[in-house]
C-alpha cells in the first residue's frame, strides 16, 4: 500500500514541476532531490527510533506523517512555489522512510533466523508490486485524460476547441500567436493540476488503509538487553527460528504494508 503512494509521490511532483509549474531542472533537482534524501533520512533514523519506540509507534507515525502531506499536495495549484513543493515532498518522503524499517525488521523477526533472507525479499518485493501497481494506474489515467483534453481541443468535429478555453478577447488571434500559446499553457497547467491533486488525495486515502496493518506491528521496542539476547538465542536454537509469539503475529502486516 505504501508502495502506491510513494510512486504517486514521486511521478506526480515530479509532473506536478514539470508541467504546472513548468519548472526546469534545477526545480526538479530541487524537488525530487528532497524527496530522495528524507526517505533516505527517515529510514536511517527509523533504524535508531526502534531502540526506544514499538514498531508500532513508529510505523504509525510515518504513516500519519505520508497521509497528512499527501493530503496537502490534494491543494496545490498553480501558484504554489516550489519551495513549498520541495518542503512537502521532503516531509512525506521521511514519512515513508520511517517506515521501511519497522515493517523489514517485523517480517525477518515473524520469520526466523532460518529465513532472513526470505522476509527481506518479500517485504521488498510486496513493496515493488505496490510501486508498479501505482506506476500502472498513473499511467493509465494520466494517459486517458491526455486524450480526453486533447479531443476537447484539437477533435475532428471541434478542431478549434482550443478557442473555448482561452480569454475572449484572444479568439480571434492564431493558433501560433505568442498570447494565445501563453492561455493554453495557463489553462493546461490548470487543467493538470486538477487531475494531480485527484491522485495525491487517493494516494491519500490508500495511505490511511495501511495504518490497520501498521496497528498490527509489535508493542515493544528492540533494545537489545544481555537477557533479551539469551532469551532470544535459547527460542531461535530450540523452535528453529520461529520468532516467538509476538513475530508470528507481525508476520502479514509487513506485507500489507
Amino acid at each position: 500500500l505504501t508502495g502506491i503512494a510513494f510512486a504517486t509521490a514521486i511521478i506526480g511532483g515530479a509532473v506536478f514541476v514539470d508541467r504546472v509549474l513548468y519548472g526546469g531542472p534545477d526545480d526538479q533537482r530541487l524537488a525530487l532531490g528532497a524527496l530522495a534524501g528524507a526517505t533516505a533520512l527517515g529510514a536511517l533514523l527509523s533504524g535508531f527510533a526502534v531502540r526506544v519506540l514499538s514498531l508500532r509507534i513508529v510505523t504509525l507515525t510515518g504513516l500519519l506523517l505520508s497521509a497528512a502531506t499527501l493530503w496537502m499536495m490534494s491543494s496545490w495549484t498553480p501558484a504554489v512555489t516550489i519551495g513549498t513543493v520541495a518542503l512537502v515532498l521532503g516531509g512525506f518522503g521521511f514519512g515513508f522512510g520511517l517506515t521501511v524499517t519497522p515493517r523489514s525488521t517485523a517480517a525477518v523477526e515473524s520469520a526466523g533466523r532460518a529465513s532472513f533472507g526470505m522476509a527481506s525479499a518479500i517485504v521488498t518485493v510486496a513493496r515493488m508490486i505496490g510501486m508498479a501497481i501505482g506506476v500502472a494506474v498513473l499511467t493509465a489515467y494520466g494517459s486517458t485524460q491526455i486524450d480526453r483534453l486533447y479531443d476537447r481541443l484539437f477533435s475532428a468535429a471541434s478542431p478549434d476547441g482550443w478557442k473555448a478555453v482561452i480569454p475572449a478577447e484572444l479568439r480571434d488571434r492564431p493558433l501560433r500567436d505568442g498570447l494565445v500559446v501563453n492561455a493554453l499553457e495557463a489553462w493546461a497547467a490548470r487543467e493538470a493540476s486538477g487531475i494531480l491533486v485527484g491522485m495525491f488525495l487517493a494516494a491519500g486515502v490508500v495511505t490511511i488503509i495501511a495504518i490497520p496493518p501498521g496497528l498490527a506491528l509489535g508493542g515493544r521496542t528492540r533494545r537489545l538487553t544481555a537477557e533479551r539476547a539469551a532469551d532470544g538465542a535459547a527460542v531461535t536454537g530450540g523452535a528453529g527460528g520461529t520468532g516467538g509469539h509476538d513475530g508470528q503475529e507481525e508476520l502479514e502486516a509487513p506485507i500489507a504494508l
